[in-house]
């Protein structure tokens, strides 16, 4: 809501924008960033409420249930890259008209840490997440046994297509309930944290396949230096769920 917009709204046409800005300021108002969240309803924070007791009161076994997640990263970086500097000079980053192309993976952690990635070209279909999914489940039945391990995945239409559905009943693999609007329960987005900051570090990409070269190389890393620290993500587990608890349903922060 702009002062542009007011103005237009309250047929205030002999008035300034600076006088509208003025007024506005004066009664207590102020002009600000929107900042961009998950709105929970009170049936999403019901429901998240509910499955953490579940999986909390019934023991679920964490250590048998794979996260999974699409994520798309930038070759400008991050939105939110930032840096320290001395307070005279100015930083820049080139910004590409369009926003200069993206990569889009597809990813899942295992118990012990392991990360698993796949390049996801153009929109994902349940065809091709099919094509993803049966890339990774030989591993997983080799890992943990037939209808012995959960797939947790997001409630994105592409994951609950026909087609998606029965491959998994085909396959026999045990889909994780989860909850709508939950990403702050999902621990592949810590893990999504760690590649982001691995393969930007203050670097930026001229072509996608550099970034995808540089995504896959941050993945390599964690899983030959830092699975220790990806794995522990599975002890949080249960320390989250209380979280969402005693926060009524709300997003927590992680």
């Amino acid at each position: 809501m702009t002062s542009k917009i007011i103005k237009e709204n309250c047929n205030l046409e002999n008035v300034s924008d600076r006088t509208i800005r003025r007024t506005i300021n004066r009664i207590g108002f102020s002009y600000k960033k929107v900042k961009q969240s998950l709105i929970l309803t009170k049936s999403h924070k019901l429901r998240r409420v509910e499955l953490a007791k579940k999986w909390l009161e019934g023991s679920h076994p964490w250590n048998m249930t794979c996260f999974s997640d699409e994520k798309k990263f930038n070759l400008d970086g991050p939105d939110n890259w930032s840096t320290w500097s001395d307070e005279s000079r100015i930083i820049y980053r080139n910004k590409r008209q369009l926003g200069g192309g993206s990569v889009m993976a597809w990813g899942i952690i295992l118990p012990d840490g392991y990360v698993h990635l796949e390049k996801i070209d153009g929109t994902l279909t349940a065809q091709k997440y099919v094509i993803l999914l049966s890339k990774v489940v030989p591993k997983l039945d080799r890992e943990f046994g037939p209808k012995k391990y959960y797939f947790q995945q997001d409630n994105a239409s592409v994951h609950t297509a026909r087609q998606v559905r029965e491959f998994m009943t085909a396959n026999s693999i045990q889909i994780l309930d989860w909850p709508a609007r939950s990403p702050d329960l999902n621990l592949i987005e810590n893990v999504w944290k760690m590649l982001s900051d691995i393969v930007y570090a203050g670097r930026q990409f001229e072509n996608k396949q550099d970034l995808w070269r540089a995504i896959r190389e941050a993945a390599e890393d964690i899983n030959e230096n830092k699975k220790a620290q990806t794995s522990n993500l599975y002890k949080d587990m249960p320390k989250r769920l209380v979280e969402v608890i005693e926060a009524k349903g709300a997003t927590i922060k992680r």
